[in-house]
């Protein structure tokens, strides 16, 4: 089923309270900036902002110089206190996921060829909580993947992804599955026509419900809150006004403050949908100013080699039905060695013919001399 979702509406870490987090202010700036940046007009949409924070955030860990200038300007990492914060948001998953009202989960790992420096390798053990692998063939990271994400994510490497240069591959899985705190009635479901930006109508199926839920409008759009069981996941759904869309209610968002929601008892209809989606982030990313990464890196925290990022890659997967909400993405960040590992450097052999010499010329198939001679002087 068609679905025109423009807006990614991450599985909120927006519920995590760090007053004054730096770090979680700079990953919801992302989260609208990448949305803006992948967002197409008449495509679906759907990425984690969150895993792709993530997983270049421990990339980040190693960089240095223009390098880590760039992270910092266009992934708003704060510095230092980046890594805290990273830990402060596993931990808080862990705490929403031992409840057990919903299922989240967040998962790090390095897959690795090269030295690491000392310091690089405990800030991801630390900060990230990061699983260390050899490097081998993308069999094992399509089954990390696949285990992370409960089998929703079951491939994200082909074959051949990983070449003879690669150096390390960083991944990152987070998934969701959740239940609704208000369950839609499924009786209620109707086959309703639904009206993308291109103009030509499409069936679709509606879910309705009509209960009480924190809801925001102005001219432009309206915002309501759903929320998951144990109330402390929420979807935010945002839908732009007639004589709005997309694009100008993102550049809202983005430059607005949090509004002011009210309790409001609110009918809602939200159609069912489902989505699969696989993104390059590289040209994106470069669009968006990080470039350093990926042409002239350095990352010279991470290890002596030279290294640039080759690849990144998120695939996102996503569910919403009568019932909850089921949702994982992974994203991949390979690094490459720029030139060969640097190699002991061997004295070269003298050879001075500046004395008498012997010399042929020889058929190199057969090895028969065609000529010798001797020179004595010149």
């Amino acid at each position: 089923m068609k679905f025109y979702l423009s807006l990614a509406f991450a599985i909120c870490i927006l519920t995590i309270h760090a007053q004054d987090s730096k770090t979680i202010k700079g990953i919801n700036t992302h989260s609208l900036e990448l949305s803006s940046a992948l967002h197409k007009k008449g495509e679906n949409l759907f990425c984690s902002p969150l895993s792709l924070s993530t997983a270049l955030a421990m990339v980040y860990a190693g960089s240095d110089g223009q390098t880590k200038a760039e992270f910092e300007k266009i992934m708003h990492y704060p510095g230092e206190e980046t890594f805290g914060q990273m830990r402060f948001i596993d931990q808080r998953i862990e705490s929403v996921n031992k409840n057990g009202k919903v299922t989240l989960d967040l998962a790090n790992a390095l897959w690795n060829r090269i030295p690491l420096k000392n310091e690089y390798e405990a800030r991801l053990k630390n900060e990230f909580q990061a699983e260390f692998y050899p490097l081998t063939t993308e069999k094992p990271i399509n089954e990390w993947a696949s285990k992370k994400t409960r089998g929703k994510i079951p491939k994200v490497l082909n074959e051949g992804d990983i070449t003879p240069d690669m150096a390390m591959v960083l991944t990152n899985a987070i998934y969701f599955k959740g239940s609704w705190l208000y369950k839609f009635d499924s009786s209620l479901t109707k086959e309703q026509n639904f009206y993308p930006s291109s103009g030509k109508k499409e069936k679709c199926e509606l879910m309705f419900s009509e209960t009480s839920v924190f809801y925001y409008e102005n001219t432009n759009y309206q915002l309501i809150e759903l929320p998951y069981q144990g109330n402390e996941i929420v979807m935010e759904v945002y839908l732009p006004s007639k004589n709005s869309n997309i694009s100008k209610m993102l550049k809202e968002i983005s430059s607005s403050k949090d509004v002011p929601k009210t309790y409001e008892k609110t009918k809602v209809f939200l159609p069912k949908f489902k989505m699969e989606t696989s993104y390059d982030l590289i040209p994106v990313m470069k669009k968006m100013g990080l470039v350093s990464p990926f042409t002239d890196a350095n990352f010279s925290k991470m290890s002596d080699a030279p290294l640039v990022i080759s690849k990144l890659l998120q695939k996102a997967f996503v569910e919403v039905k009568e019932k909850g909400t089921e949702a994982a993405a992974v994203t991949v960040v390979g690094i490459t060695l720029t030139s060969a590992l640097p190699t002991p450097v061997k004295e070269p052999k003298v050879f001075r013919a500046d004395r008498p010499f012997y010399f042929a010329i020889r058929d190199k198939q057969t090895s028969l001399i065609l000529f010798t001679g001797i020179v004595e002087s010149l």
